[in-house]
């Protein structure tokens, strides 16, 4: 029975320990998935909306609009600069 417990305690921790270290990577890796995500968005609306003349610019090509998409797939979770804090911009105004 001892070896048992040992056994059973032990595969519970690395359960615990996997679960723990998959979040990790989970928060670490979320935001790559955006811009493929944007990806087909941006096709879907080419497919599903798109343009039927032919003089839309983004609509009409389905390469564009999939480009278009992962772009702003992209734009969305990697912002290009972080935001001053009330704080810091009095503090930059002070020197």
């Amino acid at each position: 029975m001892n070896l048992f417990y040992h056994y059973e305690h032990q595969t519970m921790h690395t359960k615990y320990n996997s679960e723990k270290n998959m979040k990790k990577i989970y928060l670490k890796y979320w935001k790559y998935g955006a811009v493929p995500l944007g990806a087909a968005f941006g096709y879907a609306y080419y497919y599903f909306i798109g343009c039927q003349s032919g003089h839309c610019a983004i609509q009409s090509n389905p390469y564009f609009s999939t480009l278009y998409g992962a772009m702003l797939g992209g734009i969305f979770v990697f912002p290009s600069k972080k935001k001053k804090t009330l704080d810091e911009k009095q503090k930059n105004e002070n020197n």
